[in-house]
């Protein structure tokens, strides 16, 4: 019996998976943990999972401009109603910036936002939803977030409340979200971009464009959400050490080398409209994009 890991998505075949365990797992309670959302095909996978779990519905202030806002990352899978009320925003959130996504016999969307299991033909459980809140728990930005291993994480959808849109909130979520993957061993994050705000994400967020080859690995080696005319990109969340120079010889009155500082940018971001969203297999399919999916709506 092969079945899917709930963290990485990798399938595991459960004989393979007993081999590499003191104790075995009736091929039964595999199913059943699976089910749950609680089977992991190895120790990391359940250790990242405690660890997200363990940031889930935390509230931490951060000053923006003249006033507080909060962060969250929250679980669509919690029933808590304090956590709904706020999926219940993010829901909003998108259908507006995403409008042409509309469609009477699925719900795409709010599938991704609460995490669910689509009748097996799209497995939407393990995302996140981290946002943006005020004092008055508004949600003024939100993004959709699935980190699969320590190796990758990706930023599926992100959105701003349109009466929030440019006022730098989308810059502070990424770089609350980029933060907290960084504490978590994260290496790396991937979106998918416009085509035309490609500089944009080149120049001023660090993202680098994968090659074919980059991108036949990734895909290879991680399921990723794809989308249709969308332009797939990266950016190392790795923590690079200060730049120093270093010698078994020591030289008298030579200075020591200053440390390596790189100050980041500011963005500026135009809004955009959104693009049509189908659902097609495993994969998210996108007609001809007319429209950023990650920058969108900013």
């Amino acid at each position: 019996m092969i079945i899917f890991c709930n963290q990485c998505e990798r399938p595991c075949h459960v004989k393979c998976y007993n081999s590499g365990f003191q104790e075995n797992n009736e091929p039964l309670n595999v199913l059943r943990e699976y089910m749950q959302c609680h089977f992991f095909c190895c120790k990391k996978c359940q250790l990242l999972r405690a660890s997200l779990h363990q940031e889930l519905n935390k509230r931490e202030k951060i000053r923006h401009k003249r006033s507080n806002v909060c962060w969250h990352l929250l679980s669509g899978m919690n029933p808590r109603r304090d956590v709904q009320q706020f999926i219940d925003q993010v829901i909003g959130i998108f259908k507006v910036a995403f409008p042409e996504t509309a469609d009477p016999e699925s719900d795409i969307i709010r599938d991704m936002v609460i995490a669910t299991d689509v009748g097996g033909k799209n497995d939407f459980r393990g995302m996140y939803c981290a946002v943006l809140t005020t004092s008055s728990k508004l949600v003024v930005s939100a993004a959709i977030l699935k980190v699969r291993t320590e190796e990758v994480a990706e930023l599926v959808l992100v959105a701003t409340h349109n009466e929030c849109r440019k006022k730098g909130y989308f810059r502070l979520l990424l770089r609350q979200i980029e933060s907290h993957l960084t504490a978590l061993n994260v290496q790396l994050l991937t979106a998918h971009v416009d085509p035309e705000m490609v500089p944009i994400w080149s120049k001023k967020l660090g993202f680098t464009i994968l090659s074919d080859q980059e991108k036949s690995s990734l895909l290879e080696a991680h399921p990723l959400v794809m989308f249709e005319g969308l332009t797939l990109m990266q950016k190392s969340l790795a923590i690079k050490p200060d730049l120093e120079v270093l010698s078994n010889q020591v030289t008298m009155g030579e200075p020591s080398a200053p440390d390596l500082k790189i100050s980041s940018n500011q963005v500026t971001m135009r809004e955009r409209s959104a693009p049509d969203l189908n659902v097609l297999s495993n994969q998210v399919t996108m007609g001809e994009p007319s429209a950023v999916f990650v920058a969108y709506a900013l």
